[in-house]
């Protein structure tokens, strides 16, 4: 957990703040250098303990496994979820009660962006079936690790290129706003050959283009055909977020 949280401060900007709601105290404080840590003591699952956080005020919200990766890791993640529901409810009611209008973002905008580790790809169509308007990224640690395992064994070479991706100071994968390599306003038109070079100027690699309103991004897109890129349009590319 330390150096999870480590991890989030790499990319956190200043004035930041990471609250970790956790049963135990970490063994070891992780030194911050853009965020504050707060530890409150309490259990995922318990509204009650999820009330005195105010949930509705943060940005994205973490759920880790506990365990290895079970369906009882599983379940104990939806319990948690509905629990945050319960919980923003609760505090909208009381609001409303009290004659203020709800401020809670939970109750006001739906969940803040939840990113979770989930062991079953049924849990994931549960999740997001019950909750279908939630902004979500659940991932399945098996599923990356063995498949990242196979490139592995197929090409070790492999390795020092997502050792560069995955450590926090090295290199990551972008959306970036297709207005910094074309002008959208106009709907210019030209390939991908055009954007890859646009980027590679940036000391950036572009690697697919993410229409607006599109569910998944376009990777590796005929270098040659003629794109008409418009507002809101993004470009996946590998390169430095800070």
């Amino acid at each position: 957990m330390p150096d999870i949280i480590s991890q989030i401060d790499t990319f956190c900007p200043p004035g930041s703040t990471i609250t970790l709601l956790s049963p135990q105290r970490l063994a070891v404080r992780p030194k911050l250098e853009h965020a504050t840590f707060h530890y409150i003591e309490g259990e995922p699952t318990e509204a009650s303990d999820l009330r005195h956080v105010d949930v509705g005020r943060f940005d994205a919200i973490v759920c880790l496994q506990p365990g290895k990766g079970s369906d009882a890791d599983d379940s104990k993640m939806l319990v948690s979820l509905l629990s945050l529901e319960r919980a923003a409810q609760q505090a909208a009611l009381e609001q409303m009660r009290s004659g203020r209008a709800p401020t809670s973002q939970l109750a006001a905008q739906g969940l803040p962006r939840i990113v979770g580790e989930v062991h079953s790809p049924s849990m994931v169509e549960l999740l997001t079936s019950r909750w279908p308007g939630i902004k979500s990224d659940f991932m399945l640690p098996s599923e990356l690790s063995s498949g990242i395992l196979v490139q592995f064994a197929l090409q070790p070479e492999l390795r020092a290129v997502y050792s560069e991706l995955l450590k926090a100071e090295g290199r990551e994968i972008l959306i970036a706003d297709a207005a910094i390599y074309a002008d959208t306003a106009a709907g210019e038109q030209l390939s991908f050959a055009d954007l890859s070079m646009r980027a590679r100027a940036r000391g950036e690699i572009a690697i697919g283009i993410y229409r607006n309103g599109e569910k998944a991004p376009e990777l590796n897109p005929r270098k040659n055909g003629r794109l008409t890129l418009q507002e809101g349009d993004r470009l996946v590319v590998i390169g430095e977020a800070f």
